[in-house]
This record gives structure tokens, C-alpha cells and sequence, in this order.
């Protein structure tokens, strides 16, 4: 497979292959323990033929602790150096999972001495951290040369001299492995031409590929190869945990999963090989094309693989190993055609080409999803992917399913009417004009009162959506399966009233590490059913740490935590809001801890345990039972969770998390029910001004859409107007089963808006407020911050935002923010002008991460995730978002998913701003080359125009007067939701920081 081998080869001593791991020599047998009474954490000599007695041994003067951290020295092997001429000439190193490096006198090993870090009685001991990560194998010895490679580091290489260690390594790789690290092995000619074998296992929980690397041994710096490094010819199958290079007779021997690998020298080959023939290309899905081939007899190292949008100009995609003669190539645009042409290929060059095939990507599922219940009528919409036209399917029983409409393929969404209370279930099937078409996911939803009833089980789920790590089993809901660093949520998919409810449920924490880690939480959201936050110590709901960084925002958590992350002990529950940190309050957020000690409940045992919770509108109480001793503890928090969630109703489900230790985390039965009887109906939410409509020179119309938010007591809705956004009048009326209306006669000025639903005894709370400002034909709408942000009451700073020195700031240097500014009042954006400058300057080296303009339609407030995801979208892609029905412009410096240091692009919907999903039609540009750098520091100018169906963008350094430009095919007012919206801008920085400014900025608007 690899091209790299050696003329003879030595091979270090036999390799660890399991914890601890011993080395022999004729009279006796060291060894490392683990955690233990006797002699636990130690290194021991043992005798042989005398019953393996313990001759000697060492141990850490620090050994409770290692013991209490579970960081034991008998994660990694000792390994016996040869003699050495020094004063102590019998020496042999050993580390663990703290990486502190030990070098012994194998003839007095130093005992247990217990006074502190510098009584080790060792030959010498390297800190901790030596080795980051800690040691989970054995090192490897060539030359003088000790050579680690920890789990969460490079490898290193430690010199002996004179009978000690060099303090820091001689040399050491790039290439950073994660857990397990790796066992070295070296192949030499004698004494020269050495090289260091490694096995990175990242990938062993999930299945993928173990990577061979090789190393220079003089010289770690030099990686001879890697088999990652071509493609998938030399892949290997699944990483096994502790596997060892050995190499033997010029070929290295590897044990995978699946298999085992050999690696050596391909034949030798005189003249390039025959071209395959009979290439054919087969579209698979709407982002996938599969190939197949008939190869050449002639001798061939492998089979490269080239792609072409247009049939002439062609790039190589990847080789495949010398005897594939099939290859599926992904991460394709939808509807597109590609194609394609093989060439085999040796030492002694390429084949010619093979004849060209071609094929056209399918039809991309939408994405569906309910966006509104009223009475009597179900609102969906969906992601446009069809060129052709949709049906909408609809079923009682989510089997069973029917046709009830069929739209073209410029309309995304439909409202279902009337029905009848009950539960629906609904589909979309996607046509393309090719003949193919493509099954969206099914939504559920409820007309009329929601319930959640698990109370015997979870044998049928119809009702709710798994994200992360979160799994369906046994009947029951397991939050986190006792793996490593796991994220897991599950919300019912019907939004459910929250002025009033009841609920019950059971869970079970079990099994995992000891101890057991972290916890879990209940969550009332209102963001989506596949709302998704941080692991570890955040509980899949919020950070690990507090911050100003948030985990699922617009929302309220009751966690049950059984870790200290942050100082909330080790037996916890509390409430928390808005996606912060679920360790300790932060101050001023109204969050609360409370400690469990002492009260009967320890949510570290393996009891099932029973929550009832009690919401009255003003007052959450919260009892905890343990169902094996009956004994119960109960709390009360004062929360205005409408207010908190923003809206009446909101997606409710659990959140769990582990980290570097974990748990099995199971809810074993679950109950949810609304408590609104005699309140008023539930207030309308989302509220927008979504079309401006001229009638003549100087009126025009204002259309507006809410969500009823199944209000099903209503009777009808109030629309109420302000000409200053404080004195409201009613404008008109519609019945219940309307969720729009729209406004005329309207002159020149801003207008508020705002709506209430009508009951038969009372009405409900007023809506949000939205606003917009109204033109005409005698002159534009123009934002003018041409000279600066002094005095800018028209923008609304959010976040990490703030005006500052004339400027527009989004980030300030910090860790972890996420800023943004928006115009207060809705603007047309049908067409438009729009200039503005900023400056990026650090912050740290280098600076993160990055900024957007954006166009969105939800609130002069609105605010996506901070890091990668700029202010605006997820830091990494996934079916989470962050600022809905949006466009931004992105200008990035930070690597965060493949992206690079220096891109721009345009991304929809609130998706992650890094790179393009599969399935949408957001678009990134690598800058890199084009003269523009946009981690510089210098000022940029950035002019764009919309003209109704094309973004233009031109980027110019205002120093160096590089430019470069940018097209974006775009239906703005579709992808928005209509045609006035939100503009401004958004930023972001992570563990990485940056200083952005906005300095001066103009939009103008028809």
C-alpha cells in the first residue's frame, strides 16, 4: 500500500497492547499497576522463580491524588534502556496518565517517599504534561533516543545523555493524535535510516479509519508519509484502540477492525499503464454520483479520479487503490450535472485518459417543518429544493398518508385547512423536471390542546425528535450511553403551553466511569425540536463553564447534576435561563443552585429517582423522590417562563451530558400536561411586517403575519398601530383563523405594530412589537452612518456589541462573544445600495473569528452563537441554526470547519457561516490569492448591490487598493419572507479573539 520501506528492520521491544504492561528480563518482571490498596499507582519489581515476589517498587509521592483523578501510572508500560555509563547504568523510564516522565534505577527503585514533588526518589522525573495527554502505551528506544507519543499530543523524542533525560524534547512531530496516542515502532538500516512507525486510532469509537504515519527519527519534524495523504488508496479500515505498528522484512504489519494490513513497495513499473475503460457515472442521491470502471492489466500504483462542471476543465478529486473499480463521490449540489474521467497511474507515469461519463444529482429532500397551528388550520414550510412543483402529504396516523395539495416550486410554504382537532402528520415530496423526486421528513402537529404521555414508556416515539447522542432503547430515552464528550437532547415536536402545566417523570443514572459524569437537564425552549447545546459539564443545554457564551437561548432548564465542573458540587439540581452555564448562577441572572447534600437525595447513586414538577404561572415547584428509599426533597423557584421563552408555548424535552467522564443517563417514563384552564387565549407571537406594497406616489400597504401558536380558545385577533412605538390604536380586526393582515393608506414615517388575540371573557397579552419604515416614490431610504456611530439611537446593540469610539464594535477583544447590530425599524430590500468599512485587528494571535453583514426578518434584537458561528449561525454545520429566514455575507478569519483563515460567502437561514451544507445553496469563497487578507488589520471597504436577483459584492483593502469581487444568485424576498427587513451586522470570537469594527456604513434603499 505505502511507498516507504527499509532495507532491514529492528523492532522495538514486544508492545503494550492492554493496561498495565509489564517488561521481563531473565530474572525478574517490572511492572506499572493502575488504581489499587497495595501498591496501587506504583511501578513494582517482581521475582521470578520466587512466586513473583515484590522486590522492589516505586511510587508517586502524589499517589492519593493520581488515585482520586483516576490519572494511575499503569496506563503506560515501562520500558528497560540498555546499559548506560553513568553512575546508575541500570535505567528504564515509565509514565502515565498524568504525563509526568520517570526515569529509575531498575537496581533501587526509590520506594514511596510522601513529601512532596521533590522527594521522588528517581533518577530524574520530566513535570507533568511531558507527555500531554498522559501515556497509554509503551515508548519506543533507537539511538540514544526515548520517543512518547501521548494521547492529545505530538511525538517527541528525549535524548540520553550522561544517564539522564533531556528536560525537553530533541525533536517532535506536527501531527497532534487524540486517545489513545500511540505505541511507536522503528525500522533502521543497522544504525542509520531510521524511521518512526505510528498508529493514530482517533476515529476507533466511531468507526473510521486508523492513519499510519511515518517520522524522520532524527528528526520528528519530517513525516515520510502518511496514509492519509492519498486518498482513499492506502485507507485503512477501522482504528483499533492500542494496535502497534510491527514491521518485519522491509513491510509493516497493521490490525484494523476488519482486517489486516501490509504495507511495502509496489512493482516496479517500466511505462505507464493502459487507461481504464467503460467508465460509467450513475447519480445516487441529491449529492452523490457513483462510477464504476474496468481497469487495465498493466501494473498500476492506483486510479485517479477527476471532476469537471462543465466537461472541459477538470480537477483530480482523489486516487483509489490500484484494484477499485468503483468510486461514489459526495458533497455534490443537487440538480447539477458533473463530469467525470479516470486515469490509472504508476511510477513511471499517468495513463491516458478514459472516455468521459457524465450524470445530474437528484432532487433534494426539503426540509419541512411546522411553523404555526391555529384553529381549525396547520402552517408548514420547507426549504426550497424542487425545480418543478411539490405535494403536500398529510396522515392520522403517520403511516398512512395522502395527498392534499400540490404547489409549484416557488412556494415553500402552505397553510392546511380546516381541520378538526386531533394530531397530523405531514410530508412533502420534492419534483424536479428530470423526473426525480425526493420525500421531505415528517412533522407532527397537534390542533387543540397538547399532551405528552409516556407515563408507561417510550415503546412509541412518533411524538418526539432525537438529537446528538440521544438514542431510543429498551423502551426507554438514553440521553448520553456512557460514551465520552456526548451531547444529547429530545423534545416533544408539538409546542405545548407553558402559563401553566404539570410534570412528571422518571430517570435512572447508571453504569459509566466511576465517577459518574455529568448530569442532565429538563428544558422548555422555543427555538426548534432539534435545539441542541454543549456536552460535559453543560448538559447538553449550556457551556461547561460560565461565560458570556450561551447554549440553547430563549429557554429555562431544571438540571440534575452530579459532577463539579465549576463549584456546584457533586449533587446538585437549580434552575437556569437562556442558555447559560448549568454549574453555578451567573450574577444578576436570576439562576439558582441548589445543593442536594444532606437532604436525602444523592443523584450520584444508581436509584431511580421520580420528578414531579408544578407550574402555576409565577411559581415552579419541583419535588425529588427516590423511588428505592422513598425519601423526597422539595424546591420552589419564582420564574416568568413566558417571559423567558419567549412566546406561550415552547418545545419541552430533556438535555444530557459527559465529558472526559460519563454515565448512562436513561428517562425511564415521562408526563406533560397544560394547565390554562379560565386563562385568557395564548397571545400571538413572531409578529412581522413582512410586505411593503406602493398604492400610489405618496401611500403605501403593510402586510403583516403572526403566529396564533395553537391558540384554540381564540375568537379572533386585534391589530393595534403607533406612530412612536408607545401610544397604540386598533386598525382592524380578523376571526381566528387568520394570521395576517394588512395595513393601507399609509404616508411617509415609521410605523409600530403590535396584536392580540380576543377571548370570550379576556383577551390575551399583546404580541411583540415590529415595526418598519415606510417610504415613497419622492425620495429613498437611506441609513447614513457615513461618518460614524456617534449617536446612534436608530441601531440596536446586542451582545457583545457597543458603540464605541465611532465605530459599530462587535467584539471588544473578549473570549467567547457573539454581538450584533440591527437597524430598530424594517427597511425595503427588493433592491438596494450598500457601503460600509471595517477593521479586524487582534485580540489574540492568531485573531477569530469573524463578521457578517446580514438581512433578516426576525428582531432588531436578534443574535446567532458566538466562535465560528460569527454572531449569526452554529459554529460548526448541523441541522442547527441560528438567525432564521436571513441572508449574511461573512468575512472570516478563522478556520473553525475547512472554511480557512481568509474567506467571504453568502449563507442562508441562520446556517453555520463556516461551510456549505449538502443540501443548500450557500456559496464560500476562499480569498487566499486574490490579494485581499483579511486578517491584515487593515480597513476594508465593502460596496454591494442587490438588484433583484443578484448580490454584487466588491471587497477593496483601503491600504494596499487590492480589490476582488463576488456574484451571489439570490431570491432575497423569498429566502427572507418578504420584501422589507432587518439590516446590520453580526460578529463572533471563541477561545480565539478579535477587535471588529463596523467604522462607517450607508444603505440605501428604493
Amino acid at each position: 500500500m505505502a511507498r516507504i520501506t527499509a532495507g532491514s528492520s529492528r523492532s522495538t521491544p514486544r508492545p503494550c497492547t492492554s493496561s498495565p504492561c509489564s517488561t521481563r528480563t531473565p530474572t525478574g518482571v517490572w511492572a506499572p499497576t493502575g488504581r489499587g490498596p497495595a501498591y496501587g499507582d506504583s511501578v513494582v519489581k517482581l521475582l521470578f522463580p520466587a512466586g513473583l515476589t515484590v522486590a522492589d517498587s516505586f511510587t508517586p509521592f502524589n499517589q492519593a491524588d493520581l488515585d482520586r483523578f483516576d490519572a494511575d501510572l499503569g496506563s503506560g508500560a515501562v520500558m528497560l534502556l540498555p546499559d548506560q555509563v553513568a553512575a546508575r547504568p541500570h535505567l528504564m523510564v515509565a509514565a502515565g496518565k498524568e504525563g509526568k516522565v520517570y526515569l529509575m534505577d531498575r537496581d533501587n527503585m526509590g520506594g514511596y517517599q510522601r513529601c512532596g514533588p521533590t522527594c521522588d526518589d528517581v533518577v530524574q522525573s520530566l513535570p507533568g504534561g511531558t507527555v500531554r495527554g498522559g501515556s497509554y502505551g509503551t515508548p519506543a528506544y533507537f539511538n540514544g533516543q526515548v520517543y512518547y507519543q501521548g494521547a492529545g499530543d505530538v511525538m517527541k523524542a528525549f535524548q540520553v545523555v550522561n544517564g539522564l533525560l533531556s528536560t525537553a524534547p530533541v525533536s517532535q512531530s506536527n501531527v497532534a493524535f487524540g486517545f489513545t496516542g500511540s505505541t511507536p515502532s522503528i525500522s533502521a538500516n543497522g544504525a542509520s535510516s531510521a524511521i518512526v512507525w505510528a498508529l493514530q486510532v482517533n476515529a476507533f469509537g466511531t468507526g473510521g479509519p486508523a492513519i499510519l504515519h511515518a517520522y524522520d527519527a532524527t528528526n520528528l519534524a519530517i513525516e515520510l508519509y502518511a496514509s492519509n495523504q492519498t486518498g482513499l488508496r492506502d485507507q485503512l479500515d477501522g482504528a483499533v484502540k492500542f494496535t502497534t505498528p510491527t514491521v518485519a522484512n522491509g513491510q509493516v504489519y497493521l490490525g484494523t477492525q476488519t482486517s489486516v494490513a501490509v504495507f511495502g513497495l509496489f512493482p516496479v513499473a517500466s511505462a505507464p499503464p493502459g487507461a481504464p475503460t467503460n467508465l460509467a457515472a450513475t447519480a445516487v442521491s441529491s449529492a452523490q454520483i457513483g462510477l464504476s470502471w474496468t481497469n487495465s492489466p498493466d501494473v498500476a500504483t492506483g486510479v485517479k479520479i477527476f471532476r469537471s462542471p462543465d466537461g472541459t476543465h477538470f480537477t483530480q478529486i482523489n486516487t483509489v487503490d490500484r484494484n477499485t473499480t468503483s468510486y461514489t463521490d459526495s458533497g455534490l449540489a443537487p440538480l447539477t450535472t458533473y463530469f467525470y474521467l479516470v486515469r490509472a497511474t504508476s511510477q513511471a507515469g499517468d495513463s491516458p485518459d478514459s472516455s468521459l461519463a457524465s450524470a445530474t444529482t437528484l432532487v433534494a429532500p426539503p426540509e419541512l417543518e411546522v411553523s404555526d397551528v391555529a384553529v381549525a388550520e396547520v402552517t408548514l414550510a420547507w426549504t426550497r429544493t424542487a425545480d418543478d412543483h411539490y405535494t403536500v402529504l398529510q396522515s392520522t396516523d403517520g403511516a398512512n398518508f395522502s395527498p392534499v395539495g400540490t404547489v409549484d416550486a416557488t412556494v415553500t410554504s402552505v397553510a392546511v385547512t380546516p381541520l378538526a382537532p386531533g394530531t397530523y402528520f405531514y410530508r412533502v415530496q420534492a419534483f424536479s423536471s428530470q423526473g426525480s423526486s425526493a420525500l421531505s421528513n415528517t412533522v407532527r402537529a397537534t390542533v387543540g390542546p397538547v399532551s405528552v404521555d409516556h407515563s408507561a414508556d417510550f415503546a412509541s416515539v412518533q411524538d418526539l425528535n432525537a438529537n446528538g447522542s440521544v438514542r431510543f432503547v429498551e423502551n426507554l430515552v438514553r440521553l448520553t450511553d456512557g460514551g465520552g464528550s456526548e451531547a444529547g437532547t429530545v423534545f416533544a415536536t408539538d409546542r405545548a403551553g407553558v402559563r401553566g402545566f404539570r410534570s412528571r417523570f422518571t430517570f435512572r443514572v447508571h453504569e459509566g466511569t466511576t465517577p459518574r459524569a455529568d448530569g442532565f437537564t429538563l428544558i422548555i425552549q422555543s427555538n426548534s425540536p432539534t435545539a441542541l447545546g454543549p456536552g460535559g459539564g453543560g448538559l447538553g443545554y449550556g457551556p461547561d463553564r460560565p461565560g458570556p457564551t450561551r447554549g440553547i437561548r430563549n429557554s429555562v432548564a431544571i438540571k440534575f447534576d452530579f459532577f463539579d465542573n465549576a463549584g456546584e458540587g457533586t449533587n446538585s439540581t437549580g434552575l437556569f435561563t437562556d442558555g447559560r452555564s448549568p454549574t453555578v448562577p451567573e450574577p444578576g441572572s436570576g439562576d439558582v443552585l441548589v445543593k442536594l447534600d444532606g437532604t436525602g437525595i444523592d443523584l450520584t447513586n444508581q436509584n431511580p429517582k421520580q420528578v414531579d414538577l408544578a407550574y402555576d404561572g409565577t411559581t415552579l415547584t419541583e419535588t425529588i423522590t427516590d423511588l428505592f428509599t422513598n425519601v423526597s426533597f422539595s424546591t420552589a423557584y419564582r420564574v416568568d417562563i413566558r417571559t423567558m421563552v419567549g412566546s406561550d408555548t415552547a418545545f419541552v424535552g430533556f438535555g444530557g451530558g459527559s465529558g472526559g467522564l460519563t454515565a448512562i443517563q436513561d428517562i425511564l417514563s415521562w408526563t406533560y400536561t397544560e394547565q390554562e384552564d379560565n386563562l385568557p387565549p395564548r397571545a400571538p407571537s413572531d409578529l412581522r411586517v413582512v410586505f411593503l406594497q406602493p398604492q400610489d406616489a405618496t401611500t403605501s400597504s403593510a402586510t403583516l403575519v403572526w403566529k396564533s401558536n395553537n391558540s384554540y380558545t381564540a375568537t379572533g385577533y386585534s391589530i393595534e398601530r403607533s406612530p412612536d412605538g408607545t401610544h397604540f390604536s386598533p386598525v382592524g380586526s380578523v376571526d381566528a383563523s387568520t394570521t395576517s393582515f394588512t395595513d393601507t393608506g399609509l404616508t411617509r414615517g415609521t410605523y409600530s405594530y403590535r396584536v392580540q388575540a380576543l377571548g370570550s371573557s379576556a383577551n390575551s397579552a399583546v404580541s411583540n412589537v415590529d415595526s418598519v419604515f415606510v417610504g415613497d416614490s419622492t425620495s429613498a431610504t437611506v441609513i447614513d452612518h457615513s461618518a460614524g456611530f456617534a449617536g446612534a439611537t436608530d441601531l440596536a446593540a446586542n451582545g457583545s456589541a457597543s458603540f464605541v469610539m465611532n465605530a459599530a464594535r462587535l467584539t471588544n477583544g473578549g473570549t467567547g462573544q457573539a454581538g450584533s447590530a440591527f437597524i430598530r425599524d424594517r427597511v425595503g430590500i427588493a433592491t438596494f445600495t450598500n457601503t460600509f468599512t471595517f477593521q479586524i485587528r487582534p485580540g489574540s494571535t492568531p485573531m477569530a473569528d469573524g463578521l457578517t453583514f446580514t438581512i433578516q426578518a426576525v428582531s432588531p434584537t436578534a443574535l446567532g452563537p458566538a466562535g465560528g458561528g460569527l454572531g449569526y449561525g452554529p459554529a460548526r454545520p448541523g441541522p442547527a441554526r441560528g438567525i432564521r429566514s436571513s441572508i449574511a455575507v461573512k468575512f472570516d478569519v478563522f478556520d473553525n470547519a475547512g472554511e480557512g483563515t481568509n474567506s467571504t460567502g453568502l449563507f442562508t437561514d441562520g446556517r453555520s457561516p463556516t461551510v456549505p451544507g449538502s443540501t443548500s445553496t450557500d456559496v464560500l469563497v476562499n480569498l487566499d490569492g486574490s490579494g485581499i487578507d483579511l486578517k491584515s488589520t487593515d480597513p476594508f471597504r465593502v460596496d454591494m448591490t442587490y438588484d433583484g436577483g443578484t448580490v454584487s459584492v466588491t471587497i477593496t483593502d483601503t491600504v494596499t487598493q487590492a480589490s476582488v469581487s463576488q456574484a451571489y444568485t439570490i431570491d432575497l424576498v423569498s429566502v427572507v419572507g418578504g420584501n422589507v427587513a432587518y439590516v446590520g451586522f453580526t460578529g463572533g470570537t471563541g477561545g480565539l479573539t478579535a477587535v471588529q469594527d463596523i467604522v462607517n456604513w450607508t444603505f440605501r434603499s428604493p
